[in-house]
């Protein structure tokens, strides 16, 4: 869009408000982690903060304040910041011509930020979800698709297949045959069908593969 002339992209002005706020702003001797977080809602921000106030942070009750003089200054003359407050007003402009809504700004022990995404494409962000979600339990064939489903399904699959062919099998076989995840979770599965009394299990015996190679002294399932 056209700003007094000059062409510039609203996404990257908010974008560079918003980290250049984390940056100049910062309570540095905080423990709190500054975060800039992105997802299908928009874009929030959350970092340490010395304020003289508590609440939102409007056009109406801009206040400026230098928090951290000798860190703004610097970002002044890098050319990434300008008059004391000009961030919080770009930050409301740009967000209105791209969002059409104002961002939410709150200070206190902690500033937090955020603006929204397009409503457009806020809506296609949510159609694509329910695509994707009903894609994924369609190939997991597990009610809520959930991920911890999905490997037990998995699990137990392979566990029923090792039962029917040879009617015993150590838990490295089960291993081998579900590498979404590694062998303690696998391992952990193995317990959980036990304690359900799915699956009973031996005596530790020494165990051989189908080669006649010797895998050494494993539980047998």
């Amino acid at each position: 869009m056209l700003d007094g002339g000059q062409r510039k992209s609203a996404r990257d002005v908010i974008a560079r408000e918003l980290v250049c706020n984390c940056l100049i702003h910062r309570e540095f001797v905080s423990p709190h982690i500054a975060r800039i977080t992105i997802d299908g809602e928009g874009i929030r921000t959350s970092n340490a903060s010395r304020a003289l106030f508590a609440g939102p942070v409007t056009l109406e009750s801009l206040d400026p304040t230098p928090k951290n003089p000798i860190i703004a200054n610097l970002f002044t003359q890098m050319g990434r910041s300008e008059e004391l407050g000009s961030g919080t007003r770009s930050l409301y402009k740009f967000s209105r011509l791209y969002t059409g809504r104002d961002p939410v700004l709150e200070d206190g022990d902690q500033f937090t930020a955020f603006v929204p995404v397009p409503p457009v494409m806020a809506s296609m962000v949510g159609n694509e979800d329910d695509r994707e979600a009903a894609k994924e339990t369609e190939r997991s064939g597990v009610v809520g698709g959930s991920r911890r489903s999905r490997t037990r399904a998995e699990v137990e699959s392979a566990v029923d297949d090792l039962i029917a062919r040879y009617g015993f099998f150590p838990a490295s076989a089960v291993c081998e045959r579900v590498t979404s995840v590694g062998e303690r979770t696998v391992r952990r599965y193995l317990s959980d069908v036990v304690k359900e009394s799915k699956l009973v299990s031996a005596p530790t015996r020494q165990v051989y593969d189908l080669s006649g190679r010797q895998l050494g002294r494993q539980p047998r399932w």
